[in-house]
């Protein structure tokens, strides 16, 4: 509506019934005729969005509105249209039904909410798929947060309202603050006659860098849609966890236009393996590349200024980290295989061979830690965290229960201590979540307190060590 001129309210309201199970979504758009009705929740699979034809719409491949809908359940579809009431209903298995059109009246204009001779849509899903609706903050969060809806969530022309009955809330989107590190326009694409706009800040502390609601990453958006978040080979850099920004390809969509799939079917982002999706990650890295460069160079000076003491000191308790490791996880290992050769024993029908596979249906997983890293980059809202990819154990030394420690000298004695207190958290919950699903057991707590309170000691001891740590490690 908004590319062809036409008024609407800019207003959708997201409503939640737990004790229906329901969720009801109303747009005061358009409205939808019995032949669109027919075409996006009667068929599947053939495009009805209008962006074949050239409309600025968001869909692709007429999927969303009925997929959803299967997903979660079944559903019906009101809407008016032109002083027409519409109205059809998607059940479970696929099957459509759609009333006869008729003049809509005013207790429809009352019961969809929409004002009278206006146009607007209203879709109910009953969720069969879930046993209960999420938590209205986890709605709130999600769909604020939600990468494909940024432009949305941030457009002072919408105003999206969510409720549940008791509560309401008017959703938006705010992107972190940051400088601009970077941006440039037209930026040629190698091998095809299409170029891109880049812009890209860096934000005064580490974002989050995975997942659909991710405030980190570069956005990737055509003229009609955002299709992904991304830093590309740069995701899981921590020299690259600051970043955040957009680059923007029309040609996205004019490859679409001429059937090309370079949009993953799912619309979950670009396909990793077209040769244009190939081009165009190449020509951001290259743009990202000297930024990231510079981060890591900063980084590497930082390490530097850390005295060599505090440092052996690391070493010394990474070294007592993983002999730990190593002596639980046996350990672990030995009682589940005694406990299981018990209990085939009891049972009377297993075998010597029975209770050696039924050992090795929970596996021995070690545990190595590679590394302990005080780094500015963490994200301060989390002291420590272990990133298991890598196996580095990693201090937030911006968090301010850790930087009141750095930033005084004289306090080497409460530094290393809490520096061994968050080195034996992660440690010990890392191994407590292991051997707890080795045993079959939920209960990670009690094992993370029973490991603490019994080896934490030695870990502490490794880094308040009174002889000069720098002798001991070679």
């Amino acid at each position: 509506m908004g590319a062809s001129k036409e008024t609407s309210f800019g207003r959708l309201s997201v409503s939640l019934d737990k004790s229906k199970n329901t969720m009801t979504v109303l747009d005061f758009a358009e409205g939808m005729d019995a032949q669109t009705m027919d075409e996006s929740v009667g068929t599947y699979g053939s495009e009805t969005s209008g962006f074949a034809n050239g409309c600025s719409v968001r869909g692709f491949y007429g999927r969303g509105l009925k997929e959803a809908i299967l997903g979660l359940g079944s559903g019906s579809v009101q809407s008016i249209k032109q002083g027409h009431y519409h109205e059809c209903a998607l059940y479970e298995n696929g099957f459509y039904v759609r009333k006869e059109r008729r003049r809509a009246s005013l207790l429809d204009y009352i019961d969809l909410g929409i004002p009278y001779a206006k146009s607007g849509t209203r879709i109910t899903i009953t969720i069969s798929k879930i046993k209960r609706l999420p938590s209205f903050r986890w709605f709130s969060y999600t769909l604020s947060n939600h990468i494909a809806l940024r432009d949305i969530m941030q457009s002072r022309q919408r105003r999206i309202v969510l409720s549940d009955g008791t509560k309401s809330e008017i959703l938006s989107y705010r992107p972190p603050r940051g400088r601009l590190v970077l941006q440039k326009a037209r930026i040629s694409i190698p091998g095809y006659e299409a170029s891109m706009d880049l812009t890209v800040y860096m934000c005064d502390r580490p974002l989050i860098q995975e997942g659909y609601t991710r405030d980190g990453g570069i956005l990737v958006r055509s003229r009609n849609a955002i299709h992904e978040a991304t830093l590309f080979r740069f995701d899981y850099n921590s020299c690259a966890s600051r970043l955040f920004g957009e680059v923007r390809c029309d040609y996205i969509d004019e490859l679409m236009s001429r059937g090309e799939l370079v949009v993953g079917d799912k619309r979950d982002g670009l396909d990793p393996h077209h040769p244009f999706t190939k081009a165009l990650r190449k020509a951001v890295e290259c743009e990202l590349e000297p930024i990231v460069e510079h981060e890591t160079a900063a980084l590497e000076s930082e390490a530097n200024l850390q005295g060599e003491d505090l440092k052996a000191r690391l070493n010394v308790a990474l070294y007592e980290a993983n002999r730990l490791a190593f002596r639980i996880m046996r350990d672990s290992i030995r009682y589940q295989r005694s406990s299981d050769r018990n209990l085939l024993s009891s049972r009377k029908q297993g075998t010597k061979t029975d209770a050696s596979s039924t050992s090795r249906e929970r596996p021995y997983f070690p545990v190595v830690f590679k590394g302990i890293r005080l780094s500015s980059l963490q994200d301060p809202r989390l002291r420590v965290y272990f990133d298991r990819p890598t196996g580095i154990i990693n201090i937030a030394t911006k968090a301010p229960s850790v930087a009141m420690y750095f930033c005084n000298p004289h306090e080497k004695k409460e530094l290393l201590t809490l520096v061994a207190e968050l080195v034996s958290d992660i440690v010990f919950f890392e191994l407590a979540t292991i051997v707890s699903d080795n045993a079959g057991s939920d209960d990670v707590a009690q094992v993370f307190n029973s490991l603490k309170n019994r080896y934490a000691h030695l870990i502490h001891k490794s880094i308040q060590c009174e002889t000069d740590a720098s002798t001991i490690v070679q």
